[in-house]
Formats: C-alpha cells, sequence, structure tokens
C-alpha cells in the first residue's frame, strides 16, 4: 500500500458560515410545515397524518445530509492510496464514510472541481469508465495539483 497523500477538512472562512445558516433555515421550514400539517390534520385526520410522517422523513433526511455536508467541511479525513493497482479513496469522520476502488488503467484524467455554490468541499474529480468521482477535501491549489499529476502518472504507467 502505497500513500499518495493524507489530509483533514478545515474550516474555510468563505463558507463557514453558509452551511449552518442553510441548516437553521431548512429546520425553521421544515418545522413550519409540520406545525401547519398538525393544524389541518385537526380538520381532516387521515390524509394530514400521512403528510405529517412524509413531511418528517423528509425533514430528517434533509438534516442528515446538510450534517454530513457540514461534517465534510470541518471534520473528515481523506486518504488516497495505491493499492494492488487501484487507487483508494477513504474518507472517515462524516455520517456518510466511504471508500471507493477505482482501477488505475480504467482512469482518463484528474481535472479540478469547481463547486461556485459552496455546497461541496471536493476540489478534484477523476473520470473513469464513462464515470466521475469528487474527492480532494478542502485541498489548496498546490496540493490538488501535486495530488492530480501523482494520480495521472500512475494511471499512465498501468495503461
Amino acid at each position: 500500500m502505497t500513500v499518495l497523500a493524507t489530509y483533514k477538512a478545515h474550516v474555510t472562512p468563505k463558507y463557514d458560515t453558509v452551511l449552518p445558516f442553510r441548516m437553521v433555515v431548512a429546520c425553521i421550514c421544515a418545522l413550519v410545515f409540520v406545525a401547519g400539517s398538525v393544524v389541518v390534520t385537526y380538520f381532516n385526520y387521515r390524509i394530514e397524518v400521512l403528510m405529517l410522517y412524509l413531511s418528517s422523513l423528509c425533514f430528517i433526511i434533509g438534516a442528515v445530509v446538510y450534517i454530513d455536508t457540514y461534517m465534510k467541511w470541518h471534520c473528515a479525513e481523506e486518504t488516497v492510496s495505491v493499492q494492488h493497482e487501484m487507487l483508494v479513496i477513504e474518507r472517515r469522520k462524516c455520517l456518510f464514510g466511504r471508500r471507493k476502488e477505482i482501477p488505475l488503467s480504467a482512469i482518463r484524467k484528474v481535472e479540478t472541481y469547481y463547486d461556485s455554490s459552496g455546497h461541496r468541499p471536493e476540489t478534484l474529480r477523476v473520470v473513469y469508465s464513462n464515470t466521475a468521482y469528487r474527492f480532494g477535501i478542502c485541498l489548496s491549489d498546490a496540493r490538488r495539483d501535486a495530488l492530480g499529476r501523482k494520480v495521472m502518472e500512475l494511471a499512465q504507467r498501468y495503461v
């Protein structure tokens, strides 16, 4: 196993208040919707109980997704390594931790990933077998370019 890079997420001043603000707004909207469902339930029981359960489920799913995104920005760790001719990307310390294995021979290119909305902390995208995968949480420009070059050199070696 050859470790190419290990890096941790960090607070980015540009987006530090964006996600918590969005989480608060989403929670308030969901609570207003649930409260409205409860009030209407008083008048029409059957239909609104179903609406209450569905809105609660949507609220829980949305909250989990926002919490995972927040954790990616602030506490996630990612390790990029090569194991048995596979590029292995492991993400830990977030709700949806992940281990992705990509054959080096299938990699077509590694490119910079820009997310203008500020939702995703990933900075690189590897394109392989008509699929793309984002990784490189909170990397600086120099580290992102160096990691992209290393991955492409290894991919060209295994073609």
